[in-house]
């Protein structure tokens, strides 16, 4: 009878409280949802071996071949740690707010929650799971229900932890990666590792292979040679990217070569960019350096001059790394070979040559972008819109603030419309008209997609 007792008070106060935060979050909409078979088949497992199993057991002869004698003082420690799994399970959902939901989805406003319970561990609900599986063992006194609960448990704590990190990953990038690093997956973490520095500290289309290797090779304009050669994953290739012009671009090459001294050979191969000429003008800064302007000097480029990168940059560029010459090659096999071949015979890192100073990342303003809440934005004097998409239409109705339907517009794409309401005066402040451009765009990706649009009303 108090294994009953115990079990029913339990499942009655954790339903109570994913009821009651269901309820709470019933008015907020989704944004995107994570659908999968094997998704749904684990809630479900869960609710049955949480649920219908131990009443299975309770009421039926079927498992009490799995019954087990378990002493007092046991089954009153799983039922205090019960209400430990209680308290957890309360303060995780609490701690979301309205970002919780049985599912893996985005609503909308979604925001990544690392503060409270969350700022030690990433998945305190599948903790509490776990405990919750390991303390119904003596109070259920039933090898075989205890079992299924474990390995249930150990799903979620594996697999759809996996997956929900995958996603959140996708939806909130760098800013999820650096809270993953510095928190426990179900075991709190109350040390954080130190932050490895991040490299490339200069964003662009490039794929990273090996930060450790010493090869790193740009494509110049052949613009789908980097994934092909990335994806054959030649030993020794630390970083392949294109470059198709003779100045940002190859700003970028030598901020992000020197930031890192384990690269020692820059490869240049793909099809020369016409009139940039960045791969002619790549070996040019090897072999003659820039003038007092930062012009590349011998450079057959258009406008060949490196505005953003100091001397000293330059300098080390030069030091640290040989060039080596396969312009016109999109081969991948050949330029696989030359990596494999380069990276048998690269040096140990060394340190920048003699007289030069140590090379930072360049010390550009970083902004966080933040805007105010949306009841602090002021209105648009010229309106307001409404966004409607279905039919490979998107359509879109402008109203003034009687309600007064002024016009309807008609369009395919996002920048077609967003041009059409900026050119005739519809929009006349900058904070609408960046809203108007982010909803639009989602209601094209969502005709693309096959989704529902559902209009952020911010």
């Amino acid at each position: 009878m108090a294994s009953i007792v115990a079990y029913a008070a339990f499942s009655a106060l954790a339903f109570g409280v994913r009821l009651y935060f269901r309820w709470k979050a019933r008015n907020a909409r989704v944004a995107i949802k994570n659908e999968s078979w094997h998704d749904a088949a684990l809630a479900w497992s869960a609710f049955a071996a949480m649920l219908i199993l131990p009443i299975v057991g309770f009421v039926t002869p079927f498992l009490r071949v799995g019954e087990f004698a378990s002493p007092p003082s046991a089954f009153w420690a799983g039922a205090a740690l019960l209400g430990l799994v209680i308290c957890l399970f309360w303060q995780a959902h609490a701690d979301l707010g309205l970002n919780w939901s049985i599912n893996i989805q985005l609503r909308e406003g979604h925001s990544l929650v690392t503060g409270g319970i969350y700022s030690r561990l990433r998945h305190p609900m599948y903790a509490a799971l776990l405990l919750s599986a390991i303390a119904l063992v003596p109070v259920l006194h039933n090898w075989i229900v205890s079992l299924i609960m474990l390995l249930v448990a150990a799903l979620f704590v594996t697999v759809r932890a996996s997956e929900e990190e995958r996603f959140l990953s996708r939806a909130f990038g760098d800013a999820f990666r650096e809270y993953a690093a510095r928190t426990g997956r179900i075991i709190p973490r109350f040390r954080s590792r130190a932050a490895a520095p991040r490299w490339p500290h200069i964003p662009g289309k490039y794929v990273v292979v090996d930060p450790q290797a010493p090869v790193a090779v740009t494509t110049l304009g052949s613009v789908a040679l980097p994934r092909a050669l990335a994806n054959a994953s030649p030993r020794g290739l630390c970083i392949v990217g294109k470059v198709e012009t003779e100045n940002i671009g190859i700003e970028k090459i030598v901020q992000n070569v020197v930031a890192n001294p384990a690269i020692r050979f820059l490869v240049c191969a793909g099809e020369e960019p016409p009139r940039h000429r960045s791969g002619a003008t790549l070996l040019a800064l090897f072999e003659n350096g820039v003038d007092s302007a930062g012009r590349i000097v011998g450079s057959p480029g258009r406008r060949p001059i490196l505005r953003n990168t100091t001397d000293a940059q330059v300098a080390a560029f030069r030091s640290q790394v040989e060039p080596v010459d396969m312009i016109g090659c999109v081969d991948v096999a050949a330029i696989a070979t030359t990596v494999r071949t380069l990276a048998a015979r690269a040096p140990s890192v060394r340190p920048p040559a003699r007289g030069l100073p140590r090379v930072e990342p360049a010390a550009t303003p970083l902004l966080v972008a933040s805007a105010p809440p949306p009841d602090r934005i002021k209105l648009d004097q010229a309106g307001y819109f409404v966004i409607h998409a279905g039919c490979d239409q998107i359509i879109v109705e402008h109203y003034d603030y009687q309600e007064r339907l002024l016009r309807s517009i008609e369009g395919c794409d996002a920048r077609t419309i967003c041009w059409t309401l900026i050119a005739n005066d519809w929009v006349t402040k900058l904070d609408h008209a960046a809203y108007l451009g982010k909803e639009l765009a989602r209601a094209e990706y969502s005709l693309k997609a096959g989704l529902e649009f559902v209009q952020d009303g911010a």
